[in-house]
């Protein structure tokens, strides 16, 4: 049913030595094949070069010899003809361009900016494919750097010299088949090598890659064995339901299940639901969902549960369309969620008559996480746990607000406005 998709690889179109700016007019080297050699570019100026072989073997020629330099590449804009076939490519030195000055200006910026990369570096290399020689050649080449190049040992922490190769990933996976973790895998091969430095890539690499394998593992056996479970549970219990999509790449997406008790409980104790969001401690990290409310007996009933892949509003919103369809269109009066953004818009976009009302525990969190003065923090707690008149609230909220001197934090506002 599931199935994991790969990409096809591209086919090599010849090899080119490592590429170098010409010293002397007269430079032509050589290697398989494949001819670099001087030329004039397009607009009849400067003697420059010329190499042959695909795109692919130029990125690569970059490749080698920036990472000699101490320098990273990245292929920039390419131009195409009037039939749609590429016949220019630019490339870039990593640090080519800067940082929009309106990401600086955001006012609802919540985490601190991260460190500058980008230098506006003129360093880049253009070429052109001349049709009548069939032939790449070169029309621009500027070398010189405007930042600091990177030692030769430090050059493989740059984005693009760092690839895993078939071979580790072949090493990684066997030493997982037998059990053994990855940190003490690429410790292993760390030693085999040399240093972590000689390794090629870094260990962040091969945790993804881990991690990218685990996850093909999840579509073809785990997921696979999930709904084979959840199709099969019908036969014991004819109300269970369950529903669930597919990615894009045919991979088990976001789900929702509940069985007979949970759905005739639902029926009659569903005017209030719980919607709770915040348990990851599953192995595949992904956010697990309980639906709750509470019986007549002031007892915690369990209505349901979802599985999401993601915590984004269309997520969300796909949750709560199953959700009700699974308990026959029956909408709660009042929900109760947690401060997430996406969560409070999917609420409004599938429940709009529903009241939706902040979990007391979530706000207490906050409230001791931002709150040192234990005084305060019983008076919070006053204010969710106690039957109070609306007026009596404001009240005591000023009182507070002029007692404790909070008329300038913006931390009191946003929490009087929830």
């Amino acid at each position: 049913m599931l199935s994991n998709l790969k990409k096809p690889s591209s086919p090599n179109a010849g090899t080119c030595q490592p590429w170098r700016p010409a010293p002397s007019p007269s430079l032509t080297l050589k290697a398989h094949g494949a001819v670099c050699e001087e030329g004039n570019d397009a607009n009849g100026g400067e003697a420059i070069g010329e190499c042959g072989g695909g795109v692919s073997d130029v990125n690569e020629e970059m490749n080698a010899y920036e990472r000699v330099n101490g320098f990273g590449v990245r292929k920039g804009d390419s131009s195409k003809d009037s039939d749609g076939n590429v016949v220019g490519y630019r490339f870039f030195c990593n640090k080519e361009g800067l940082r929009e000055i309106k990401h600086y200006n955001r006012i609802d910026r919540q985490r601190g900016h991260k460190p500058k990369t980008r230098t506006g570096c003129k360093a880049m290399l253009s070429i052109y494919l001349e049709k009548s020689e069939h032939k790449w050649k070169v029309r621009k080449v500027l070398l010189d750097h405007n930042h600091e190049l990177a030692p030769v040992g430090m050059s493989h922490l740059i984005r693009s010299h760092r690839k895993m190769t078939d071979a580790a990933k072949a090493h990684i996976d066997g030493m997982h088949a037998y059990g053994i973790g990855t940190s003490k895998i690429l410790d292993h091969m760390a030693g085999k090598s040399g240093g972590y430095s000689l390794l090629g890539f870094l260990k962040k690499d091969a945790y993804n890659y881990a991690d990218k394998m685990r996850r093909s593992r999840i579509a073809d056996g785990d997921a696979n064995a999930t709904l084979v479970y959840l199709e099969g549970k019908p036969v014991v219990d004819p109300m269970y339901v369950a529903h669930y999509n597919l990615t894009k790449d045919e991979r088990l997406g976001n789900m929702v299940w509940a069985n007979g008790h949970s759905r005739s409980d639902f029926q009659c104790f569903g005017d209030v639901l719980a919607f709770d969001s915040t348990y990851r401690k599953n192995r595949y990290k992904r956010r697990v969902v309980i639906f709750s409310g509470s019986n007549n007996h002031k007892q915690t009933t369990i209505f349901g549960f979802g599985l999401l892949i993601d915590e984004t509003v269309s997520s969300y919103t796909w949750m709560l369309q199953n959700l009700l369809e699974v308990m026959c269109q029956k909408k709660p009066c009042v929900v109760v969620i947690n401060r997430d953004k996406a969560m409070i818009k999917a609420m409004k976009s599938v429940l709009p008559e529903a009241s939706h009302r902040f979990c007391a525990w979530h706000v207490e969190k906050n409230v001791t996480l931002n709150v040192i003065n234990e005084r305060l923090r019983i008076l919070f707690k006053r204010w969710l746990y106690m039957d109070m008149e609306v007026n009596e609230f404001e009240e005591d909220w000023a009182e507070t607000i002029e007692e404790f001197g909070m008329h300038d934090s913006s931390w009191a506002r946003h929490m009087h406005e929830k």
